[in-house]
């Protein structure tokens, strides 16, 4: 069924982990008047993006190391009052295992006293950090014996680039194969190879790194 109440919901740009966001609801009959006293249930749903920052496409922010699993939540499950009205504040979930910042699927529902009910979507960001660190790798592929250098950007939730000092590591990686009963089994760890301090101004900087042959490999 089509709806027949519209619904207008006041989100911010980017729900911030862990902090109180202000949401509202506003409801009212496709005829005019205000959908008073209806039950609404708003709900969200999470889960991972690649590239949350525009004009910064050529770079990764996630960790590779962090999983996050498509994940669910209760926002609001209650009367509208007189006005076809609420608002309230959300303090958003922590996602400290999150692989960088995240996408909110924003589901409203407005129920109409017969059972019928009408549905909004709404897309925002959910951010569950502060600030956020992408690295640029380019081909992903070099040539042994050349002094290299990857770029790196600081930025804010917002993606307003900000000044940061980080620590770095790069791994060398090693596979690891054996026969396990009735098949091959693998393991994949990393061994440090390079690691220092850098600091960003204006929100960039680079890490130096450099590889002689003959100890090619996956870094």
């Amino acid at each position: 069924k089509p709806n027949r109440i519209k619904i207008k919901m006041s989100l911010p740009e980017i729900l911030q982990s862990g902090e109180d966001n202000d949401i509202a609801i506003e409801a009212n009959w496709l005829s005019g008047p205000a959908a008073a006293g209806l039950k609404a249930n708003v709900s969200m749903s999470l889960y991972s993006i690649s590239t949350p920052f525009k004009q910064y496409e050529k770079y990764s922010f996630n960790n590779p190391l962090n999983t996050f699993q498509k994940s669910e939540y209760k926002i609001y499950d209650d009367f509208l009052d007189s006005e076809g009205k609420a608002s309230y504040k959300y303090k958003a979930p922590l996602a400290q295992q999150a692989p960088g910042m995240l996408a909110a699927n924003i589901i409203t529902r407005v129920k109409e006293k017969g059972g019928d009910e009408s549905i909004v979507s709404n897309q925002i960001l959910f951010s569950p950090y502060k600030s956020y660190v992408g690295v640029a790798l380019g081909d992903k592929e070099f040539e042994t014996d050349s002094d290299l250098s990857f770029p790196i950007v600081t930025l804010d939730h917002s993606g307003n680039p900000i000044d940061r000092g980080l620590k770095y590591k790069i791994y060398k990686l090693r596979w690891s194969w054996w026969w396990d009963d009735f098949d091959y089994r693998h393991d994949n760890t990393g061994v440090i190879v390079a690691s220092g301090n850098v600091t960003t101004k204006e929100g960039v900087a680079e890490i130096p790194f450099r590889v002689d042959y003959p100890t090619w490999g996956r870094y």
